[in-house]
C-alpha cells in the first residue's frame, strides 16, 4: 500500500501557518529523503519570509 505524502511545498506552507512545528517539517523532509543541506535552506527561506 502506497501512502502518500505531502509534498515539499505543502509541509514549507503547513510550517508558515504554523500548523506544523520546525522538528515535525525536517522530520517530514528527512523521509523525503532532503540531504539535511537543504533542509537547512528550506527552513532559512521560511524563516526569512
Amino acid at each position: 500500500v502506497k501512502i502518500n505524502m505531502p509534498t515539499k511545498s505543502e509541509l514549507l506552507g503547513f510550517l508558515k501557518k504554523g500548523i506544523i512545528d520546525t522538528p515535525t517539517c525536517i522530520t517530514e523532509l528527512r523521509k523525503h529523503r532532503y540531504p539535511d543541506r537543504y533542509i537547512n535552506w528550506y527552513m532559512e527561506g521560511v524563516e526569512a519570509a
